[in-house]
């Protein structure tokens, strides 16, 4: 008689399961959660009880109107459950680490334990070891309910029992696991069997390091509804779309697509002779979530929505711009609108619309809305803000440079870069004044904010530099001017360089700013390798690439690491015949990278934040 699929994986893990337990890792995601008596939210339901908590009757912004007009179009799936959380904790003065950590133990310590979390209480005491992405600790219930010895389970994201344990990995995002728990998740794989149950390829920081852990071999089990029992083995995969199935052809893994709820019934039985309890109706309690978000001030409620409509919106920025011409009409109407916080609130629209018009291709109101959000601003206070609105400004100026020259108009292009130049140097001067005040003043807080600013626009004066070299060879200027752009770029480089390095020296430093000023030092090596391709130095760009790409990924900086690939990507295929010292290290993340899936910000809201209000503090105290 013919075994069906559900029947051999079925035979596959018991065999597996009752005669070598010690060896199985079983890797537990969100969907064992799913069932009843559990009923715990899936990404996708918290996310969406966000979006309406902050788009209640109360708000005063018609944003409610805005988000049901717009539904549609606004693709949930483009953003992580934890970027909106994260979100939330930045951009809302009202919500402390503590009260943030209240709301996610609020969603994930309800419900009881299921037959998932029965399921693999047996296994643990059978011997097998628990790895999982879950807040909640419902396998941890499912043990203590048989009274057995409390066995650890490794919580990789964190758990409800451990606040700071979420708080942490919540403002992560992008930056891969902590080091300390990435080493303990490799050290539980090694040469281990893994069964993933319940998971998907969507938390990209774990996803990358099991690429580079020791596994023996790998079972993954697929949850579908409609049971289609399909089994497919690592050498039967030709195609892969997805990190899953790369995973199993790199460890020789089985892949079963069906109903887990029916797959694991039928291994309870075979397992232990006796029958699993029946699955009730599910219902899910987001309320107070909804009522928590709801308290949000007006503003905060705004700008939480606008940054995470930045993240799923398309490639021109149609919605959010929408959205921000709706606040700016709401701004402009108030009367208190040149207080102190709503010169902030002002400052940033403008930020933010000077930006997604220069993504959409509308420079000209790119350069509008930079020079509008500066004409509020004070140049003895505002530092932080108008320095970010000057290099929004240039950097207009550049690309409107970039699009002219594309369009066959050189000549309109060069004194478009030209005036960015003139731009960013304006920023240096003022950065510089403000530099020696706070080195006067000994706020060496302060000072290593402005050398931070000073080190970005360097950096963005290099690429507007190279730009001009591109254009006046266009324009067959003499050979030493395009080569005075070309040295430019590069002298704006050095001195970028020697700022980051400089600050990496210094005492005393937070670990935000340490962590950024090594951020931005990795974003300046990948200039710096864009300059020296452009330039057809091909060893020395090489090296560059490989310099950044290490140092993001020291970093664990998943969005920065796709960048670079994408810019090397292109790198490689400007060459004719690849040199033997491009790094196949290189080459073997981009399969991964590729794939994996992280929202990519516009602007980096946490940051200029995070800077304003230190300013205050130093300016203040």
């Amino acid at each position: 008689m013919t075994m069906n699929n559900k029947t051999k994986i079925c035979k596959k893990l018991f065999n597996l399961l009752s005669e070598q337990a010690s060896k199985v890792v079983i890797f537990a995601g969100a969907g064992i959660s799913f069932n009843s008596p559990s009923s715990l939210p899936l990404a996708n339901e918290v996310k969406t009880a966000i979006l309406d908590a902050l788009c209640d009757e109360s708000n005063e912004i018609p944003l409610k109107s805005f988000y049901y007009q717009h539904r549609n179009e606004i693709d949930i799936n483009r953003i992580l459950m934890e970027s909106m959380f994260d979100i939330i904790l930045t951009r809302s003065h009202e919500f402390t680490n503590q009260r943030l950590f209240c709301i996610v133990k609020d969603i994930f310590s309800k419900g009881k334990p299921n037959n998932n979390h029965l399921f693999l209480s047996r296994l643990i005491k059978a011997g097998c070891r628990i790895i999982t992405t879950n807040f909640d600790v419902l396998i941890e219930e499912a043990l203590n309910r048989s009274r057995e010895p409390a066995k650890e389970i490794l919580h990789i994201h964190g758990s409800v029992k451990e606040p700071q344990s979420i708080i942490t990995i919540l403002r992560q995002v992008g930056q891969g696991l902590p080091r300390e728990m990435a080493e303990m998740l490799q050290a539980a794989l090694k040469d281990k069997i893994l069964i993933f149950i319940g998971w998907r390829d969507e938390d990209i920081d774990v996803t990358s390091l099991l690429f580079s852990s020791r596994i023996k071999k790998i079972y993954w089990i697929d949850h579908n509804e409609e049971d289609k029992q399909e089994l497919l083995y690592y050498d039967s995969i030709y195609t892969p779309p997805n990190l899953v199935d790369k995973l199993i052809q790199k460890f020789t893994g089985i892949k079963y697509v069906g109903n887990v709820d029916k797959l694991i019934y039928d291994l309870w039985q075979k397992l232990w002779q006796d029958d699993p309890l029946q699955n009730g109706k599910r219902n899910i309690d987001l309320k107070n979530v909804i009522c928590e978000l709801s308290e949000i001030d007006e503003y905060g409620k705004y700008f939480i929505f606008l940054e995470i409509l930045e993240r799923v919106d398309n490639e021109k920025k149609t919605l959010t711009l929408e959205l921000i011409n709706t606040i700016e009409e709401r701004v402009r109407a108030k009367p208190e609108s040149r207080t102190k916080l709503n010169k902030s609130i002002c400052a940033e629209l403008y930020c933010k619309k000077s930006v997604c018009s220069r993504i959409a291709g509308n420079y000209e109101e790119a350069i509008i809305s930079a020079q509008e959000g500066l004409s509020i601003l004070d140049n003895r206070k505002d530092i932080t803000w108008i320095v970010e609105l000057k290099n929004d400004l240039a950097s207009a100026y550049n690309d409107w440079g970039i699009a002219v020259r594309e369009q066959g108009d050189p000549k309109d292009a060069l004194q478009k870069q030209h005036k960015a130049i003139d731009t960013f140097k304006e920023n240096l001067n003022l950065i510089d004044r403000f530099l020696n005040m706070a080195i006067m003043q000994t706020q060496p807080k302060l000072s290593r904010l402005h050398l931070l600013d000073k080190a970005q626009v360097l950096t963005n004066m290099g690429s507007t530099y190279l730009e001009l070299h591109q254009t006046a060879e266009l324009l067959s200027a003499p050979g030493h001017i395009a080569n005075e752009y070309l040295e430019s770029a590069n002298r704006s480089y050095e001195k970028g360089i020697y700022v980051h390095e400089a600050l990496k020296e210094r005492e005393g430093m937070s670990e935000e700013i340490g962590y950024y000023n090594d951020l931005k030092l990795s974003d300046l090596y990948n200039n710096i390798a864009n300059s020296l391709s452009s330039a057809s130095q091909i060893k020395e760009a090489n090296e560059y690439y490989k310099k950044c790409f290490d140092l993001k990924k020291e970093l664990g900086d998943i969005r920065g690491q796709k960048r670079v690939i994408y810019d090397y990507d292109h790198f490689i295929t400007q060459l004719r015949n690849v040199p033997e010292m491009i790094y196949n290290e290189i080459i073997s993340d981009k399969d991964i990278l590729d794939i994996a899936f992280i929202e990519m910000p516009v602007s980096s809201s946490y940051l200029l934040h995070y800077k304003f209000d230190l300013t205050t503090l130093d300016i203040e105290g």
